[in-house]
């Protein structure tokens, strides 16, 4: 059962067709509004966390008001602090030291519980100290399955931001939620990536292999609040 279980949630990261919510009308973030609010109700920016890290889905839960939580987390805690421990995640996960790379990204996720990147490391870790049969794992595959919908959760709200286009772009809170978001959700391969400036300053990236879920030959990310939290961090 177990074994099957496994199985199940790699084919579902191979296709996510049945997981994506694509009916959903584009939200815009405005990410002036947000910002505003997140400094004067944090309380209210961590409910709004907390409904969306439940175990069940809350259907009442607006994407304006996803979007509000996924922006408004990185009002809570220093900017830059996660993406320092994503760095030693990538370090330890270089060096096969996978327990400590778990250790660190569980550590990223309880500074940002949203981020996609911190959530798809802590899924693969947690797979990965699942599928090693010469040890006992501190994990079930429950566990694994809840890391799955929380991260399925983000991409569905990155998804409701834009579509892509320069005129629509996917607005995020991180370069490296621009990568889990192509390869884990749209299942494209990414080219050159450029920096455009101007009004929306986003991110531009070739498209090197379409799939069926994006098919423009280039896409956009807005790093409105990317660039912010750069420029916090320097200011310190």
């Amino acid at each position: 059962m177990k074994k099957a279980l496994i199985l199940m949630l790699l084919v579902f990261s191979a296709s996510l067709s049945n997981s994506q919510d694509r009916t959903a009308p584009i939200t815009k973030v405005d990410w002036k509004e947000i910002g505003k609010f997140s400094r004067s109700h944090p309380d209210s920016i961590k409910v709004l966390i907390t409904r969306m890290l439940r175990k069940q889905i809350d259907t009442t839960l607006s994407y304006r008001e996803r979007l509000t939580a996924y922006v408004g987390q990185t009002y809570l805690s220093k900017a830059g602090s996660a993406d320092l421990l994503l760095m030693d995640y990538n370090d330890s996960v270089s060096n096969k030291n996978y327990d400590g790379a778990l250790r660190t990204a569980l550590q990223a996720v309880k500074i940002y519980p949203l981020s996609l990147e911190a959530n798809t490391d802590v899924l693969k870790m947690i797979l990965l100290q699942i599928k090693d049969s010469t040890r006992k794992s501190d994990y079930t595959v429950e566990d694994l399955r809840y890391y799955y919908r929380i991260t399925m959760r983000i991409m569905n709200t990155i998804a409701a931001s834009g579509d892509g286009s320069k005129e629509n772009p996917f607005a995020v809170i991180s370069v490296g939620d621009e990568y889990d978001f192509m390869r884990n959700y749209l299942n494209i391969e990414n080219g050159n990536q450029y920096l455009v400036g101007g009004t929306t300053p986003c991110d531009k990236f070739d498209v090197k292999e379409k799939s069926k879920y994006y098919q423009a030959d280039d896409i956009y990310f807005d790093i409105t609040r990317v660039l912010e939290m750069e420029k916090e961090m320097f200011e310190r």
